[in-house]
């Protein structure tokens, strides 16, 4: 189990990430089984070295459920239970580092809900965020762009009163950010030397 996929990730995970993703697992699994509980227990207390000896399915199993005749299998299911919540807790973890990401999700969250005053609101301060502070890079233009698309796509935009704005502007931030990348991308090309 050593060069398993679960371990190989858990090993990048630092000490408080690794008691996170424990507290992680207790709030999103389906039910809380004690097995699952004993399993985190018994890697946390290996992580982040995982000793090649005590890795190995059949020990990791006799270990937890010495009395259990198909051990090896109760271990593979719960396995198979953690993998995609540690996917789902790096992307929790990314996205608490990612403002603009979040931001964009929740525009969507409230646009599938009908919540459009929410929706409007929002995205108006977000424009207002960045226009009193532009963010940095290249990647902000492609932002501007998302955020007057996510807008002038919504289905109750005509009913804000701000049609003045968009069409023609969000094509204008479209070729900026267009432009901007292919400058840049040309500029590494003829300056790389392969």
């Amino acid at each position: 189990m050593n060069n398993s996929k679960l371990l190989l990730l858990l090993k990048t995970l630092s000490t408080t990430e690794m008691k996170e993703w424990g507290r992680f697992l207790d709030l999103n699994m389906a039910k809380k089984p004690e097995p699952a509980q004993r399993f985190f227990s018994y890697l946390s207390k290996e992580h982040p070295a995982f000793p090649e000896k005590k890795m190995h399915r059949e020990v990791i199993a006799k270990k937890l459920f010495p009395k259990d005749v198909k051990n090896v299998k109760k271990l593979e299911n719960i396995i198979y239970k953690f993998w995609p919540l540690l996917e789902e807790y790096f992307i929790y973890k990314e996205l608490k580092s990612e403002k603009t990401e979040k931001d964009f999700l929740l525009l969507k969250a409230f646009r599938n809900r009908g919540l459009d005053k929410f929706f409007f609101k929002k995205a108006n301060e977000m424009e207002t965020v960045w226009q009193n502070k532009p963010p940095v890079g290249i990647e902000h233009l492609h932002d501007v762009y998302r955020l007057k698309k996510s807008r002038l796509s919504h289905p109750n935009f005509l009913e804000t009163k701000s049609v003045a704005i968009e069409p023609t502007n969000i094509i204008h931030y479209l070729d900026l950010y267009y432009f901007t990348v292919k400058m840049y991308w040309t500029l590494i090309a003829e300056s790389t030397i392969i």
